[in-house]
């Protein structure tokens, strides 16, 4: 009786453990399956959005050269601006495949601070006397107890730079102001707020629809700066 009960218990571990392995595998299999689908997706969105910037960079060369026959030059100043803004969006492109859930908070979180700084170069331009609230970004990995912790700290944070620039733009007056200049301004700054409060309601599970998303809203805005180049008067 002892060696049967042995040889059925012996019996039972090994399909207890054939059982376990083979989960396991399928647990790796499933792992696989979506690495390589969130890479497909990004290899797709990676070609979408380059093949909407190639056709921007050709409209923005139509324009130069219908400007130029028109007899109404486009400024250095929008060249500079428009072939950086080309340059920064060709940058971010290039690096939306190697996004993954242990990089991209790190990558959106350098991207917002410097779309603020950018934004507040924009408003003193206007405002050369106005001083910018201090920057600050959420602490380090670790130093906070949960993600949610991070981004609510970052947020609160982005919203107090977007808060003074809004006020400091309602202030802008005169004749001498370039009102559409300003207007520009000032819907950047609404899309940095509608962006925060997209942030706000956020999970880390959403990080590359928030990865693409930003990209995305880059080769948006270029192309509302096009069409504005284009519009007559």
């Amino acid at each position: 009786m002892w060696k049967l009960t042995m040889t059925l218990a012996f019996a039972a571990a090994l399909a207890t453990g054939a059982c376990t392995r083979a989960e396991q595998q399928e647990t790796r299999e499933e792992a696989a399956e979506e690495t390589n689908q969130a890479r497909q997706e990004a290899l797709e969105e990676k070609a979408r959005l380059e093949a909407r910037l190639e056709g921007l960079e050709k409209r923005w060369d139509e324009t130069q050269a219908r400007a130029a026959k028109e007899g109404r030059e486009v400024s250095a100043a929008t060249k500079a601006e428009v072939n950086e803004a080309i340059a920064a969006t060709k940058r971010e492109i290039d690096e939306i495949d190697t996004v993954d859930v242990e990089n991209w908070w790190e990558r959106h979180e350098r991207a917002a601070v410097r779309e603020a700084g950018d934004a507040e170069r924009d408003v003193k331009r206007h405002l050369p006397k106005w001083t910018e609230v201090k920057a600050e970004t959420a602490e380090a990995v670790g130093t906070e107890a949960t993600w949610a912790a991070r981004r609510d700290r970052f947020v609160a944070a982005s919203q107090r730079r977007i808060d003074a620039m809004e006020q400091a733009l309602r202030d802008i007056n005169g004749p001498d102001v370039d009102r559409e200049d300003v207007e520009r301004t000032r819907a950047r700054v609404r899309t940095m707020r509608e962006e925060n409060e997209t942030l706000r309601k956020a999970t880390d599970d959403d990080w590359w629809e928030l990865t693409s998303r930003r990209v995305a809203g880059y080769i948006d805005r270029l192309e509302d700066r096009i069409d504005a180049l284009n519009e007559p008067g």
